[in-house]
């Protein structure tokens, strides 16, 4: 795993990864839990399983999810630390 300034590129990890990341990131911190262009690429199973855990994430309100385009069908999948007191 990759730590850079603010951002843990944890992409293609397992889900377990992501999830402790989310747990003991600091607010603002991002994590890149995927690569490439989701919405086809959810038929390989880990990456379908990664991706199923971080909206899990988000709808327990722990992270943000955000996409940055970097090319034609080439995505970067964030997940952003939520501040506590924005949790649901």
């Amino acid at each position: 795993m990759q730590l850079t300034q603010k951002t843990r590129d944890t992409a293609h990890t397992d889900e377990e990864t992501i999830a402790t990341w989310a747990r003991e990131a600091n607010v603002g911190e991002r994590a890149t839990y995927a690569v490439g262009f989701l919405g086809p690429d959810r038929g390989f199973s880990v990456l379908h399983d990664v991706a199923g855990r971080a909206m899990r994430l988000q709808r327990e309100g722990l992270v943000y999810l955000v996409q940055r385009r970097r090319a034609r069908n080439l995505y970067e999948y964030q997940m952003v630390r939520r501040r506590p007191e924005e949790q649901t």
